[in-house]
């Protein structure tokens, strides 16, 4: 049995700590790189979750707009016509009891008007509402 020499021992010893540190150094510089993939990654999700919960409040603020307006609109919309046809009523109670003497001729010729009136009206608005937008 032989006696190793203690550089020998001290060399290997070392040898064998210099390949451990460099297993090491590999294994460290990996987690590294996946680190700073994993890191990446999440914030890409993180901005697309950010985009989409973004875009999903915005869409949900537009559509009760949408619901208000259109709610607001069958609401006046319901005002101006009833408030017309009371007009209307008024107005031909007020001719037939004012002025007994208006033939009927004249009378149907003034309901028409004023019953079609609403309808070219309409299409005058829509019409000039196009040519604005």
């Amino acid at each position: 049995m032989s006696l190793r020499n203690p550089s020998d021992i001290f060399d290997d010893t070392i040898q064998s700590k210099l390949e451990l540190y460099k297993s090491n150094i590999a294994s460290s510089n990996k987690d590294v790189e996946l680190y700073n993939l994993y890191y990446d990654k999440n914030n890409e999700l993180l901005t697309q979750h950010n985009d989409n919960n973004t875009n999903t409040l915005t869409n949900d603020r537009n559509s009760y707009y949408e619901n208000e307006t259109s709610t607001s609109r069958t609401f006046y919309n319901n005002i101006l016509k009833y408030s017309y046809i009371l007009t209307l009523i008024i107005f031909f109670i007020f001719v037939y009891l004012v002025i007994p003497t208006l033939t009927t001729r004249t009378f149907l010729f003034l309901l028409i008007i004023f019953i079609i009136f609403p309808v070219i009206f309409y299409h005058i608005f829509k019409s000039l509402h196009s040519i604005m937008l």
